[in-house]
């Protein structure tokens, strides 16, 4: 088991609580309760529940990628209707799309996690990029 150190401890606990300025412990901030998620828990679930509750994970992330964006971009319906109509196609489309504007959003101009997202999607595995995802999106939002 890996020891944190105070440093990044106190980061975690910044970002799951907020504070006045008199250092009085105020309600959970909104990124702890919606956008921070634990990774390995919903790889679990995922599994467990034949990939259902990817379907959860999709709602999250699309909520969260809606906030970091401050635009309204992401919408768990429309991706399911489409991805219905295209018999998937447009979920593999999905994950590349949501991989390159997260590239863009942490100022990262390395390519390849847009294509890693692509060809896992391909192959059906899109929910080991949705916790490699989800992953970077704890350590962003941790580190803002």
């Amino acid at each position: 088991m890996a020891v944190k150190s105070k440093t990044q401890t106190f980061i975690y606990f910044q970002a799951c609580f907020c504070f006045n300025k008199d250092m009085e412990m105020n309600k959970p901030s909104p990124i702890a309760e919606t956008h921070i998620r634990n990774v390995a828990l919903d790889l679990i679930l995922t599994i467990l529940m034949c990939g259902l509750w990817n379907m959860v994970l999709q709602h999250y992330q699309c909520k969260t990628l809606n906030y970091l964006l401050k635009e309204e971009k992401y919408s768990l319906l429309k991706v399911s209707i489409f991805s219905i109509l295209t018999c998937g196609i447009y979920f593999i489309y999905y994950e590349y799309l949501k991989a390159s504007d997260f590239a863009k959003l942490s100022g990262s101009n390395d390519t390849s996690d847009p294509i890693l997202a692509l060809v896992l999607s391909m192959f059906g595995l899109n929910f080991i990029y949705d916790a490699i995802l989800q992953t970077k999106i704890n350590a962003y939002l941790a580190s803002m």
